[in-house]
């Protein structure tokens, strides 16, 4: 995971940082193929301070960056290592997960002050992944600064506390 995001600037001008996911294949003389990278599970922050699992979440595919490339394939083979996006954030909008379509019972979009968690698994025709819990925390504070911004929008791997538990 990159949890400091990699900023950039679209053809528009509007400053975007995009958040990415590492997938590593620790076996590279073993590619996995046809693999995609699903959010299994959403739970959003209750007013009682526990989190809470979206019963209506249906499993939702993340990203592989750059999707708008004509030779883009959204189920590649791995061998080594890519980057998947989780999502992003404009220095004009709120927080918007990287996925190839919107089930109109997902929330795609983090609002000021809000916290999700997410469970991922990369699955292939060949292998399956661990799952990730991921924890995401957005202030609704847009700095250009990468260190300011990290203090701002913040994703915790909790995968080991969930497991504890």
């Amino acid at each position: 995971m990159i949890p400091k995001g990699g900023l950039t600037t679209w053809s528009n001008g509007i400053k975007v940082r995009y958040y990415h996911l590492h997938i590593d294949n620790k076996r590279p003389h073993a590619p996995a193929r046809r693999v995609k990278v699903m959010i299994w599970q959403y739970y959003i922050h209750g007013p009682h301070g526990k989190f809470i699992r979206d019963a209506n979440h249906i499993p939702v595919q993340l990203q592989y960056e750059f999707p708008n490339l004509p030779n883009h394939d959204p189920r590649p083979t791995i061998g080594s290592a890519t980057l998947c996006d989780i999502g992003f954030v404009t220095e004009r909008d709120d927080f918007r997960f990287a996925t190839y379509f919107v089930p109109h019972t997902f929330k795609s979009l983090l609002k000021p002050n809000e916290r999700v968690r997410i469970l991922l698994r990369a699955e292939g025709e060949n292998a399956v992944s661990n799952e990730v819990l991921l924890e995401i925390a957005w202030s609704g504070v847009w700095k250009e600064d990468t260190l300011q911004m990290a203090k701002n929008f913040v994703i915790t791997d909790i995968s080991d506390q969930a497991r504890e538990q």
